[in-house]
């Protein structure tokens, strides 16, 4: 079943190549009922929002910096992960960096980032270590995620008027 979302994000560069992204996204617009038995016992999907802040810095000029917060809601639950990482070049030429990182989701688990970046594709792994009294759930065996992004661009010529307009006529 379709939910919907909307998102907007804004980025601001600074003539040094720094770069602040603020953005944020409201999910699951069409909260249709749902239930987890085949019994029945149904509940409503709760609306879902997420807002997300970063700041690209440039240490010097193969290393940059990265911190960022994000914060997330979904009906009662809410949670805020702080987390910086780097970008470090392992083939300038090829433009072939890694990306180590850490983080910390407030009050439930520490995280070990690690991911590489190419011209179009970003691979990155994290690795959540809990912290809070959910250890004993999963047997202090934290959670694995897998994150991959392919970049398509479509470079297109613009199509110029020759026009010359004059404001008189």
């Amino acid at each position: 079943e379709f939910t919907g979302a909307f998102g907007l994000m804004l980025r601001i560069q600074d003539d040094d190549g720094n770069e602040l992204r603020f953005g944020g996204k409201l999910g699951r617009f069409f909260r249709h009922n749902y239930s987890i038995s085949s019994r029945g016992g149904r509940a409503r999907i709760p609306l879902r929002t997420a807002i997300h802040a970063s700041y690209d810095i440039a240490v010097n000029e193969n290393i940059r910096i990265t911190p960022q917060a994000i914060y997330q809601n979904i009906g009662d639950f809410s949670e805020l992960t702080l987390q910086a990482r780097a970008r470090v070049p392992f083939n300038k030429e090829k433009e072939f960096y890694l990306l180590p990182g850490l983080g910390y989701r407030l009050g439930d688990a520490a995280q070990l980032l690690l991911g590489i970046q190419s011209k179009q594709l970003r691979v990155s792994l994290a690795y959540d270590l809990t912290t809070s009294s959910l250890v004993a759930a999963n047997q202090t065996a934290g959670a694995v995620e897998l994150a991959l992004a392919w970049v398509i661009r479509i470079n297109k010529e613009p199509e110029v008027s020759k026009r010359i307009f004059c404001p008189r006529f």
